[in-house]
């Protein structure tokens, strides 16, 4: 199993390059596979140990950051915004936390050491 770390740094991967005008050819199929990716690190972090509330936390953050992007690039293409949301999909009940909360949860994934010893910041 792909490491929880290695799951963000790749869900955060594509999120900038969503950011520097990255096209989705296929929304259905670009939200279905990042509704995979999401509860695969879903399931990482809990066997990691982390508590419900804090894996629901930082994925529902995720995903979130993850709607606003595809929100922006359909608009950039004059295409229709849908209703439905990765968020609403994967974490409809949870009342979220402050962003700056969830951001000290996820610090350890955005200074983990690669192979090289390098940090991701």
């Amino acid at each position: 199993m792909v490491s929880a770390a290695r799951q963000v740094q790749s869900l955060l991967g594509v999120d900038a390059l969503l950011a520097m005008g990255g096209i989705i050819p296929s929304v259905s199929l670009f939200r279905e596979q990042m509704h995979q990716r999401i509860v695969s690190l879903d399931a990482s972090l809990a066997a990691s140990g982390w508590t419900t509330e804090q894996t629901s936390q930082i994925c529902a953050l995720l995903c979130r950051r993850l709607d606003a992007r595809i929100a922006a690039a359909l608009a950039r293409n004059q295409q229709q915004i849908t209703a439905s949301t990765l968020e609403k999909e994967c974490y409809r009940d949870l009342v979220p936390a402050p962003e700056s909360d969830v951001m000290k949860l996820m610090r350890p994934f955005l200074l983990t050491p690669h192979s090289d010893d390098t940090l991701i910041c």
